[in-house]
């Protein structure tokens, strides 16, 4: 969970905070650091932002996490909700009449679940005041720049780097061993690879939630990192039937 204090001078002060005050492993491994106990937190609040998870489950058994959300939620300006972070919201009651999205994966879900509450499809993010939510994590960063123009206008909300393109993508490049354009392609046809194995979608679904445009898009991105059509990396991963 996240606790976002408007700081004056137009920055923020942000709090990660967990019940027991634990620290955060993610999905990928990293550890990150908790500020606050979130039983310590108290208002007046600016944002409260509660992160989503593979262990959304988990944290809508605990209902004493729950319990400090909705307390929270009435002492913040206002409350959102980052991917799965959705299922929080919706357990503590905070959802009931409200338009809002999750991960894709999750809608069908959260919407069976939560009849009370209506789950946008397609929606990168949507702003019912004072809730936000957003689909996911790159959805998220477009969430995050809305908020910040509606707080501190247009002209900051770019999130400047105070860098030039040119100085940007050579460090870029530097860092990480590929150019900001190949990598976002890779980590597309990633996202696609995953949802070719793992789902039945069509190719245009399959583009569509992995960031292409169209599935002529990703076709093309998928022979230059695979040198095999999405199709053809469907019908090789799936075993043969018995």
């Amino acid at each position: 969970m996240r606790d976002v204090i408007d700081v004056p001078g137009g920055g923020y002060r942000v709090w990660l905070a967990s019940a027991g005050g634990r620290d955060v492993r993610t999905s990928c491994g990293m550890r990150m650091g908790v500020d606050v106990d979130v039983a310590d937190v108290a208002g007046p609040l600016d944002t409260l932002m509660v992160a989503g998870g593979l262990s959304r489950r988990r944290a809508m058994l605990e209902r004493e996490l729950v319990e400090h959300v909705r307390r929270l939620s009435h002492q913040a300006r206002r409350v959102g909700a980052m991917c799965t972070g959705a299922f929080v919201l919706a357990e503590g009651g905070l959802l009931d009449g409200r338009h809002v999205t999750t991960h894709w994966r999750f809608r069908e879900e959260l919407a069976a679940a939560y009849p009370a509450v209506t789950v946008e499809a397609d929606a990168i993010f949507v702003e019912d005041p004072p809730i936000v939510t957003a689909a996911g994590v790159s959805a998220g960063v477009d969430l995050a720049l809305s908020l910040i123009e509606q707080d501190h206008g247009a002209e900051l909300a770019p999130a400047r780097l105070s860098t030039s393109t040119r100085t940007f993508t050579r460090i870029f490049s530097r860092e990480v061993g590929l150019s900001p354009g190949k990598y976002v392609e890779r980590a597309r046809v990633e996202a696609a690879r995953l949802l070719l194995e793992t789902t039945t979608e069509g190719l245009e679904v399959v583009a569509r939630h992995s960031g292409f445009g169209t599935a002529e898009t990703m076709r093309r991105a998928f022979m230059r990192q695979t040198g095999v059509p999405p199709g053809a990396h469907r019908r090789r991963s799936r075993p043969i039937p018995a």
